[in-house]
């Protein structure tokens, strides 16, 4: 994994000032409108409940999605799966996590976060939640104490997706990896780093890994912008090759 060279204080009031501030996206499956912060404010307030309900459960599994944005969108669309007599199977995942077995199981992994137990992502990772979804629960769960793993934050290591950053290191070893960064950047906690590289990767990258954005107005460690690209195959602009390298 790479350790990125750039200013995690600056990204991470950038991320306070600007990503916090904005609006979530309007969903079919949650009536909550408002701001990001205010979003995460409401979920934590759930999770801190003195007595959860099941339905308290799925709600916060709603809003997390809301706060994730419109990449879970699919944990409400059907799925088909072949089953071994070869006949196909199809379920909404939001549906089949309402079975009591799996939210038993869900609640296992609710437990582990509480303890701030790495080994709670492994709980969250079924049901139509992905790679990059497990860390948001976890996050949640432990109260602001694990950190996500998405996308983005796979981006800033070097690799293309959650999924293939996850298949070459366990969450345990990129969450070491960012408690190193952590006490390298004398920052507080791993969520921390996490919102910095967050803040970093979203002024330069479309989410996917596959290009820059079409307008960047922040260059601040531009430098190191052009190493991730290098590393993910992304082609380079040559006004941003020209000024920065």
């Amino acid at each position: 994994m790479e350790t990125p060279s750039i200013n995690f204080n600056y990204w991470l009031n950038k991320w306070n000032e600007t990503t916090g501030n904005q609006s979530v996206l309007n969903v079919s499956y949650s009536s909550f409108r408002g701001t990001l912060n205010e979003l995460e404010n409401e979920i934590l307030r759930i999770v801190n409940l003195e007595n959860l309900t099941n339905q308290d459960i799925l709600k916060v599994i709603d809003l997390i999605n809301q706060w994730g944005g419109k990449m879970s969108r699919g944990f409400y669309l059907p799925k088909s799966k072949t089953k071994s007599n070869g006949s196909i199977l199809i379920r909404i995942p939001r549906q089949i996590i309402e079975e009591q077995e799996n939210i038993d199981r869900y609640k296992e992994g609710i437990n582990l976060a509480r303890k701030n137990d790495l080994n709670s992502v492994n709980y969250f990772r079924q049901f139509g939640i992905g790679p990059s979804y497990i860390g948001k629960h976890a996050y949640f769960w432990s109260n602001c104490n694990l950190p996500i793993i998405d996308a983005k934050i796979a981006g800033c290591f070097g690799y293309n997706s959650a999924q293939i950053l996850l298949n070459n290191h366990n969450y345990a070893d990129v969450v070491n990896h960012m408690d190193a960064i952590k006490e390298k950047e004398n920052l507080d906690n791993v969520v921390k780093v996490e919102k910095a590289l967050f803040a970093f990767h979203k002024n330069y990258f479309e989410n996917n890994n596959t290009k820059f954005k079409t307008k960047i107005y922040d260059f601040t460690d531009c430098k190191y912008s052009i190493n991730v690209a290098r590393l993910l195959g992304i082609i380079i602009p040559d006004y941003l090759e020209k000024k920065f390298m």
